[in-house]
């Protein structure tokens, strides 16, 4: 039964990353910035979208409840005109975007 559980957990958090639009299939790319200084978050941020540049994939920010974390990521998101949602009514505490 454990066994069944784990194959289950695993193949739901799959199909909760990779969604099928279109019979391409778009991976999310997650970034935490938990533990990460405020001051750091520019670099390490810019960073993983450049990386991403053009490659369709979501990329999902975990960023906490610091307001200040999101305003910084907000800021570097517009700077590269990237639209965004700010997490869902469940949780809060990250932003997703696209990287097209």
């Amino acid at each position: 039964m454990l066994k069944v559980f784990k194959y289950q957990t695993k193949l739901l958090k799959y199909l909760l990353i990779n969604k099928k639009i279109n019979n391409f299939v778009i991976i999310m790319e997650e970034i935490d910035l938990h533990r990460i200084r405020h001051e750091e978050v520019l670099n390490v941020l810019i960073r993983k979208i450049e990386s991403l540049w053009n490659s369709n994939k979501e990329l999902r920010i975990i960023t906490g409840n610091s307001n200040k974390m999101k305003e910084i990521v907000k800021k570097i998101l517009d700077e590269y005109k990237l639209e965004y949602t700010e997490g869902d009514i469940f949780n809060r505490g990250y932003i997703k975007t696209t990287c097209a």
